[in-house]
């Protein structure tokens, strides 16, 4: 947020802040982070008064008892008014540390290895994935370190989510109230070499829990739909009944959570951040040279934490995926194809192999149509690919 020394900051929509009663405030309340935050010693802005909690208060759980006491304060004040609530932990990024009752929970937990971690064999992937070396015994034990950390900080989250539930039962509310469960994006630790990162176009990075409860929708269904982030926006928006001021680019998930049978071919595009300027960029060698930052995403990471081994860069890019297969596009010319039935680890690419040449023609050209996209053309059917030749 703005400057600690800018107590009167507002964000737009927000206020006016009139005390929890009155109703003219409608029981409005924020709660951000101050810059240099982290799990113990952190500092919120909430409602425009920066509070400092000392080191025996822990992030995640005062999240929680805020949250909990905003249920009840609306409960009060406001028990015929529709409640909106929106929770974001920051666990588990970076430094993960653990509330003091978590800690060492998952100290011998088994960092997931499959054969896309530490990736032997690079032909067939891009240019910038080729330059980055094989993970050494140090390094791994670090990315170990890492996984077994943000475990343990979940741990807390959990906990968090069960008081949520409970208080709002408690209330009568869980009955007539949607709860939505997801995340912002994936991490990938170590397959293709990546030791850490969220900004690329592999299924670890771009892969995150989904989960919705509430009126209308049965429990325990599971739906094969492919959805984005870019849908939550349009799914509250149904469940409320609210006009959007902005054209929104996603769909609705409910009537996917209410019949979980039906099933759609939109894709989703993938695709980095805005342009930059001209900067130094420093490739897997450790050689530093010019390069435009329009062609780059510039860190892999954007967690607060430094990188703990060498910098990685990658080309910017445009991706669609579909039920089957992800196709990515990069600004350096570099191309990656991916058949997830075949190859759910995405160790062998066949954008080159002539099999898939139909099937590369397809995604192309629907990867064409929706970079551009706004608002219903982002949701148009694309049909099934054309399979592979035998």
């Amino acid at each position: 947020f703005p400057a600690p020394t800018d107590p009167n900051y507002v964000p737009p929509g927000w206020g006016p802040f009139l005390g929890d009663a009155n109703p003219l405030s409608k029981g409005e309340f924020y709660a951000f982070l101050g810059p240099g935050s982290t799990y113990f010693g952190f500092q919120l802005n909430e409602n425009g008064i920066v509070k400092q909690y000392d080191g025996d208060d822990y992030q995640t759980d005062t999240y929680a008892d805020i949250a909990v006491d905003r249920i009840d304060n609306h409960a009060a004040n406001f028990p015929n008014t529709p409640l909106y609530m929106q929770v974001q932990f920051f666990a588990p990024h970076d430094p993960n540390q653990p509330a003091t009752r978590h800690a060492g929970a998952f100290s011998t937990a088994l960092l997931p290895v499959d054969k896309s971690f530490n990736e032997k064999d690079l032909r067939d992937k891009p240019a910038w994935v080729k330059r980055i070396n094989r993970l050494g015994g140090g390094l791994i034990s670090k990315i170990t370190a890492r996984y077994r950390g943000r475990l343990e900080t979940l741990l807390a989250v959990d906990e968090a989510i069960e008081r949520i539930v409970a208080k709002l039962e408690a209330e009568g509310q869980l009955g007539n109230t949607y709860l939505i469960f997801t995340s912002d994006n994936g991490f990938m630790q170590g397959q293709h070499r990546l030791h850490q990162g969220k900004f690329v176009p592999y299924e670890p990075s771009i892969q995150v829990p989904l989960l919705i409860r509430g009126p209308g929708i049965p429990p325990g269904g599971i739906s094969k739909e492919l959805v984005s982030n870019v849908d939550i926006t349009s799914t509250i928006l149904e469940m409320t009944g609210a006009a959007p001021g902005l054209t929104q680019d996603g769909r609705s998930l409910l009537p996917f959570a209410r019949d979980p049978l039906t099933k759609t071919t939109r894709p989703i595009l993938l695709e980095t951040g805005p342009p930059g300027a001209i900067g130094e960029i420093a490739s897997a060698s450790g050689k530093g040279r010019r390069a435009r930052l329009s062609k780059y995403v510039k860190n892999l990471d954007l967690d607060r934490s430094a990188q703990i081994a060498r910098v990685i860069t990658a080309p910017r890019y445009r991706a669609i995926r579909t039920g089957r297969y992800v196709l990515a596009k990069y600004g350096d010319g570099g191309r990656e194809l991916y058949d997830l039935q075949k190859d759910r680890l995405e160790v062998n690419s066949f954008y080159k192999n002539g099999r898939y040449a139909a099937v590369r023609k397809f995604l192309l050209k629907a990867l064409a149509k929706l970079s551009p996209c706004v608002g219903a053309a982002c949701n148009v059917e694309i049909g099934k690919p054309p399979k592979p030749l035998p």
